[in-house]
């Protein structure tokens, strides 16, 4: 993302083009948060402080699950690739 100067992760460019879907806040905010090790980053965001209590909760879950799911998804690529797989070490432009 950095190379074509967006400068965004790929969680906050899919956050910015899905919030114009008709998508739940709580799986917005999970998409957005994913990448982060915990929700305290999401407590921050105006949207999660706009939802009731019970959707809170619902939220958290949804970002803690898909949290837990891109690293499960992390270990597997590296375990079939290789840590240098990935573009950010080995990429010029990172």
């Amino acid at each position: 993302m950095k190379r074509s100067g967006l400068n965004k992760t790929h969680a906050a460019i899919g956050f910015d083009i899905l919030e114009h879907a008709n998508i739940k806040p709580e799986i917005l905010l999970a998409i957005k948060y994913h990448e982060f090790a915990d929700v305290d980053e999401a407590k921050n965001d105006t949207l999660y402080q706009s939802l009731p209590e019970k959707n809170r909760t619902i939220a958290e879950f949804y970002i803690r699950l898909l949290q837990d799911m891109d690293k499960t998804a992390n270990l597997l690529e590296r375990s079939k690739f290789g840590i240098k797989k990935c573009a950010e070490f080995f990429d010029p432009h990172y």
